[in-house]
């Protein structure tokens, strides 16, 4: 359910071949990128801040806010910046095998406000691990799949890559959040918890139901006080200051995206009047919901 309120909405899809004496330069963009390397005659760095990875051929990199990176290193330089549209594939390698990395990137523009507590706890950049130099088969029919998209005839073909990339992207996110160590100090470790992520699942299908403590515990069939002691571990806040949180993204998103009456956005957000929705939004933003809602109409859309 987490993942479903990211609000994914289409994605780019580009394929890249590089001499391997020329390093790509990516630059930060609102967007998950990921990039599927399909061949390279060695381990390829990938630079990320002050972050260097080896990847090799069936590996997948994740960078899920967007960071800039540089893909090999070489004394020519391509760049590839993220604009409404991807530049046109880069293919200045010869297609050998040992002169070449190819490469298939993509991107997805996720909604920066929902996203925000999956997205800030996770690292800036991940590695999916190939499986002995190919990818694994749940990615490699994903890739034939868009690659007969592109090739087809047939009407709204791009809806079907924007959506395969999509569901990419969300697998790279699931085999992430499966792998976080018991020990973790980041929130996400609460989705390997069965209790805890019961708890979270019903917060999120139905946000605006009169949750109480004792509700939740029962949906994660605990009791209140184990329940509040074990939220309050894995997620640092107690389970109502996240339901506030919850509520407030989702009424924001409906102020920014729809047209709906604030008091219909305050009731769908589970607030018995229009006056308690406004001193909470007010409290987390800073302003109205009507002022916030204004400033939004003002933003490129």
């Amino acid at each position: 359910m987490l993942l479903a309120d990211m609000h994914l909405r289409g994605a780019s899809i580009a394929d890249i071949a590089l001499p391997t004496d020329t390093q790509l330069e990516i630059a930060a963009a609102p967007s998950a990128m990921f990039h599927l390397l399909l061949q390279a005659p060695a381990p390829v760095p990938v630079s990320c801040g002050d972050q260097t990875l080896m990847i090799e051929p069936g590996d997948v990199l994740v960078f899920p806010s967007g960071s800039a990176h540089v893909i090999a290193r070489g004394s020519q330089i391509e760049s590839l910046s993220f604009g409404d549209e991807w530049q046109r594939p880069i293919t200045r390698g010869d297609g050998h095998a040992d002169k070449t990395i190819k490469l298939m990137s993509a991107r997805a523009h996720f909604d920066e406000e929902l996203a925000r507590p999956f997205m800030t706890a996770l690292p800036v950049v991940f590695r999916v691990p190939g499986e002995k130099g190919f990818l694994p088969p749940w990615i490699a029919i994903g890739v034939q799949f868009i690659r007969e998209a592109l090739q087809s005839s047939l009407p709204a073909h791009q809806a079907i890559i924007n959506r395969v990339a999509e569901i990419l992207l969300i697998e790279c996110l699931r085999r992430y959040v499966a792998r976080i160590p018991a020990d973790s100090q980041s929130w996400l470790r609460a989705l390997r918890d069965p209790a805890i992520s019961r708890a979270l699942a019903a917060l999120h299908r139905t946000p605006a139901h009169p949750w109480t403590v004792e509700l939740l515990a029962r949906e994660a069939n605990l009791s209140r006080s184990a329940f509040a002691q074990r939220f309050a571990q894995c997620m640092d806040q107690t389970p109502m200051a996240y339901l506030t949180g919850l509520r407030l993204r989702k009424a924001a998103w409906q102020l920014r995206h729809t047209a709906q009456p604030v008091a219909r956005i305050a009731e769908e957000a589970g607030y018995s009047s229009s006056s308690a929705f406004t001193q909470a939004f007010e409290r987390s933003k800073g302003c109205s919901p009507r002022a916030y809602r204004d400033a939004a109409s003002m933003l490129p859309s």
